[in-house]
């Protein structure tokens, strides 16, 4: 049986040292990450998402992944500054047909499209370009596609059943994180969206492994992707 594990951890944003790891998702990552040694994100099977502050101070963080992590280098670096909430193992998550549940998800809703100016990659075919989808409409429609097709399997092309059916659903479009990466000419953008509604399980293995474990949507080191859940 593959296990899962959940974890809750504030972060004192009054803490200098924390508030230079909170300005950018990818350096929240690499921190993360160190709980996780001798493992890389796919692996272990990291996602995690920033929650709102609690009272403009505490900064929750959740993270989901296959293996336990190990926390201890959070207080031994940051001390009082860290609050950690004891590991959840939700291995026996299960889920039934037709169940309803409320479902939040910080999301980098994309369309892929040809490049315009008509360049090729070394392969000789067209490139391609992810832009953001911003508007509402078609954010709603982009989450309410992933529950019939989460991701198209690379090897053949198939597509991979999300397992779910949105029934209601609000989208609120984030401030967009900008990270310059070391050699590298163009910075980096992801647009964030929370989706926030009610969605319905129409396969229930699906939707364990395709979206709740694996997670939804591109970004997931930029904190996209993990599908948070609670019973009506």
């Amino acid at each position: 049986m593959n296990r899962l594990y959940l974890s809750r951890i504030l972060f004192d944003s009054r803490e200098r040292r924390i508030w230079k790891v909170m300005q950018s998702p990818y350096r929240i990552h690499a921190a993360i990450m160190k709980a996780y040694p001798g493992h890389k994100p796919h692996s272990a099977g990291v996602l995690f998402r920033i929650e709102k502050a609690q009272k403009d101070i505490m900064i929750p963080i959740l993270v989901q992944s296959h293996v336990r992590p190990e926390w201890d280098y959070l207080i031994e670096q940051y001390e009082s500054a860290v609050q950690l909430h004891p590991v959840k193992d939700i291995s026996d998550l299960r889920f039934t047909q037709g169940q309803k549940l409320r479902f939040c998800l910080r999301a980098n809703p994309i369309v892929t499209k040809k490049d315009n100016k008509g360049r090729l990659n070394t392969e000789g075919k067209a490139k391609t370009c992810r832009l953001p989808i911003l508007i509402e409409s078609h954010q709603l429609e982009w989450i309410r596609k992933k529950g019939l097709c989460v991701r198209r399997d690379k090897q053949d092309g198939t597509s991979v059943d999300g397992g779910f059916h949105v029934l209601q659903c609000l989208s609120i479009n984030e401030p967009a994180w900008v990270h310059n990466k070391q050699g590298q000419k163009e910075p980096i953008k992801i647009q964030t969206v929370i989706f926030q509604g009610i969605l319905q399980v129409t396969d229930p293995d699906a939707f364990l492994q395709n979206s709740v474990i694996r997670g939804i949507g591109p970004a997931k080191a930029f904190g996209c992707g993990l599908l948070s859940l609670a019973k009506i």
